[in-house]
C-alpha cells in the first residue's frame, strides 16, 4: 500500500482486505483472551487492539512472532523452543 500510493490503482482494495484481515485477527485475539483475568485482557486489549497507530505495530509485531513459531513447529514437530540445545 505504501509503494502504490493512495491514488495507485488496487489501493481501495487492498486498503479492504487488509482492514478485513485485522477485524478477523482481532476478533481471534478477544477470544483468546475471553477466559484471561481481567487485567489481563486490559494490558492485551491496551498493547494490541487499541485504535493506535503504536498497538496496531505491536500487533503486526506479535503477528510476525506467531508466524514464526508457527513454522519453528513445522520444522521442529517434536521439539519445544525452550529445549533447544
Amino acid at each position: 500500500m505504501q509503494r502504490i500510493g493512495h491514488s495507485g490503482e488496487g489501493y481501495d482494495k487492498l486498503a479492504r482486505e487488509f482492514g478485513s484481515a485485522i477485524a478477523e485477527i482481532t476478533a481471534l485475539v478477544q477470544r483468546l483472551t475471553d477466559h484471561a483475568p481481567e487485567e489481563d485482557k486490559r494490558r492485551f486489549a491496551s498493547s494490541y487492539l487499541q485504535l493506535s497507530v503504536h498497538a496496531l505495530d505491536e500487533l503486526l509485531s506479535l503477528l510476525s512472532d506467531l508466524s514464526w513459531y508457527k513454522n519453528w513447529k513445522i520444522d521442529h514437530p517434536d521439539q519445544k523452543p525452550w529445549e533447544v540445545p
